[in-house]
């Protein structure tokens, strides 16, 4: 049957509607592949992107590692810094050249087009949190990745001017700590010194001997070079300073346990003369002259009251009526007197006991201080056979001045009970201008300076502090014996005796201050725990084996979990010199050169040594990024390369190889030298 025109038309817009829809699906399918394309494009354009930032990173390593393993090459951290920069270009110049040759051998659509044939390649570093490493990397200007489809339908180009990477080692972390390493370089000689000391100080007052030994001083110095690592680092090389230490020790028939062992426990109680016990000892002094003060004061007292009592008797000859009126002044002015007598008698004996407890001072202190049992000592026996002791001297004054103001309160008390109307004015006029004259003679004697009673000759040195270079020759010199017996003492005595035990006290104190150290610098010798454990392990043998090129592969763990470093150290000692400077040393005598402090019993003995150890030349201080081995460097082994990963290494020869102090012992009991 015939279409009708209607039919016809309505087949037609079938037929078109037909065809639009296969073509939209056709124009999808296109869109479809062309997206697929761009994605596709976008991912190598990615990788390539990729390349260059392993590039950097890796051309960064190398020039890490190659900067570090010289660092002291270089005059600065921005030297170094700079020289890293200039190799990192270099490096990634030639990893980068590479680059293009790869792409069109197995994918002729990367192109990777450089700009500016003539910029240059700029590499910045800066410091990210913990010390790790960031760069930035600008290339040319123009400098860009070019990727096409297979059928170059579709051609894609991004620029590639600028790149930023993360560098997972911690330069500048190691740099930062190894400067301070250097800087403070200095506090090796400290730990060193404090550990010679408490060994020497040992050796004076337990022993009674010091002997400075090559191999003990070099154990102590290996010894105070780990205790830096450890403060500085937060872990030492305790392999070699446990073959230093054990090496040293056996040289000296000991083991490294024994050596720490006598460190540790000689620190506990080495003590230099504090300063808190020399002030408690002169307070007792000083109470003990404002006793005697006291005492003149009332002795002068006496005076006035027998002046008084004179005055009155004058009374009498102007007016007889007066007379009994005139002789009650007169009883009552010598009554006074015998008061202020009394009094001054009673300020002496209190000299003596103020005295006493210093004595019971020194004595409660010597149990737990030698230093406080040798002043003890001191204090009541004779430092020599033909001088009197503190305490003789002390004992006898106090008698000797008590004898005498008895004598003179009786004298008093005697003609004040005498003196009556009975007695004619003129008796008694005669009579007291006797006791006037007795009591004024009396007071002049017992309040003025004395003359020694003899002179004690003995050997003198110079002091402390008193020349430089080389010092004076010993002289002969004498010192004064003003109380020799019960019956020389007078509070003028008392005075300079006392107040020259006062000068000697602070004496002792200054010069003890000045050259020895104080307890918390003692007490610095404490050897950590941790790395005393780590020392008194096997050292191991390693004759034979690159230390550090093991260390770079296998580096030994930190001590302390925090920064997470690992220490060696390369060097030898080649020599220990001990110079005495104090003057009986300078002489060539094997003693201490002695300091007599004559009032206070005391005999300061002095040694002093100027110590030098000198290290050989090319000393190493190296550390390790232990917690990040990151770095993928050639290792040879047996003939063949391996790729590992090492951590970061920061290497510096040390150019200070001369480490010096100067040790001083001062004790109160004589020693030898050997």
């Amino acid at each position: 049957m015939p279409f009708s025109a209607a039919g016809i038309v309505i087949v037609m817009l079938v037929v078109a509607m037909v065809g639009q829809a296969v073509g939209l699906r056709h124009q999808h399918s296109l869109n479809t592949v062309d997206d697929a394309s761009s994605s596709a494009l976008l991912t190598i354009a990615t990788s390539v992107q990729n390349d260059l930032r392993a590039a950097a990173r890796y051309a960064i390593y190398d020039a890490l590692w190659d900067v570090s393993k010289n660092a002291d090459s270089y005059v600065s951290d921005e030297a170094r810094e700079l020289a890293i920069k200039n190799l990192a270009a270099k490096y990634f110049a030639e990893r980068v050249a590479a680059l293009p040759n790869a792409y069109a051998k197995h994918d002729a659509r990367i192109e990777l087009e450089f700009g500016d044939s003539n910029a240059q390649l700029i590499f910045n570093l800066r410091e990210g949190d913990g010390g790790y490493t960031l760069a930035d990397v600008r290339l040319p200007k123009g400098t860009c990745v070019k990727i096409s489809s297979w059928d170059n339908s579709l051609v894609l180009e991004l620029p590639c001017e600028g790149i930023e990477a993360f560098i997972d080692s911690r330069y500048f972390l190691l740099q930062e700590r190894m400067r301070a390493f250097i800087s403070r370089i200095g506090s090796v000689s400290t730990n060193w010194a404090m550990m010679e000391y408490v060994s020497a100080w040992a050796g004076a007052w337990l022993s009674g001997n010091i002997k400075l030994n090559v191999s003990r001083s070099k154990a102590f110095f290996e010894l105070a070079w780990a205790a830096h690592e450890l403060d500085i680092f937060g872990s030492a090389d305790y392999m070699a300073a446990a073959i230093g230490l054990t090496s040293a020790a056996a040289a000296v028939n000991e083991t490294s346990e024994d050596i720490l062992y006598d460190l540790s426990s000689t620190t506990l109680i080495a003590s230099p003369v504090r300063t808190v016990d020399v002030d408690v000892m002169r307070g007792y002094i000083d109470r003990a002259l404002e006793a005697l003060a006291e005492a003149s004061s009332a002795l002068a007292g006496a005076k006035e009251h027998a002046q008084r009592a004179n005055d009155a008797l004058a009374q009498i000859h102007e007016n007889m009526d007066n007379a009994n009126s005139a002789l009650e002044k007169m009883q009552t002015a010598l009554e006074d007197a015998v008061v202020s007598v009394a009094q001054a008698r009673n300020h002496v004996s209190e000299v003596g006991q103020h005295f006493e407890q210093l004595i019971n001072f020194t004595k409660r202190s010597a149990s737990q201080n030698v230093i406080m049992r040798a002043l003890r000592e001191s204090l009541v026996e004779r430092m020599r056979v033909d001088y009197p002791s503190p305490q003789e001297q002390v004992t006898w004054g106090v008698r000797g001045t008590l004898a005498k103001l008895n004598n003179l309160e009786t004298n008093i008390s005697t003609f004040a009970q005498e003196v009556g109307i009975e007695n004619t004015a003129a008796g008694l006029e005669n009579s007291m201008m006797d006791l006037v004259d007795e009591i004024t003679s009396s007071a002049q004697k017992l309040l003025a300076g004395p003359a020694p009673k003899r002179w004690v000759g003995f050997t003198s040195y110079a002091e402390p502090g008193s020349y430089e270079g080389e010092p004076p020759n010993p002289g002969k010199e004498m010192t004064p014996v003003y109380i020799d017996g019960k019956e020389d003492g007078t509070i003028g005595t008392l005075k300079i005796i006392l107040k020259n035990a006062r000068n000697n006290l602070a004496e002792m104190k200054e010069l003890a201050g000045s050259v020895e150290p104080e307890p918390d610098e003692i007490n610095s010798v404490y050897i950590d725990e941790a790395l005393k454990q780590k020392l008194e392990l096997n050292a191991g043998n390693f004759s034979g084996i690159d230390r550090e090129r093991l260390y770079e592969l296998l580096p030994p763990p930190p001590i302390q979990s925090q920064p997470g470093l690992s220490v060696f150290h390369d060097f030898g000692i080649k020599e220990v010199r001990y110079g005495r400077e104090d003057p009986a040393g300078w002489f060539g005598s094997p003693t201490p050169t002695p300091i007599p402090l004559w009032f206070i019993g005391v005999t300061l003995w002095w040694a002093q040594w100027d110590i030098t150890l000198e290290l050989e030349d090319g000393a190493i201080e190296e550390i390790f990024d232990f917690d990040n081995p990151t770095l993928p460097l050639t290792y040879d082994a047996m003939g063949e390369e391996f790729i590992t990963h090492k951590p970061l290494a920061y290497r510096h020869e040390m150019l200070s190889n001369t480490f010096n102090f100067r040790l001083v012992i001062i004790s109160l009991r004589p020693f030898s030298i050997s």
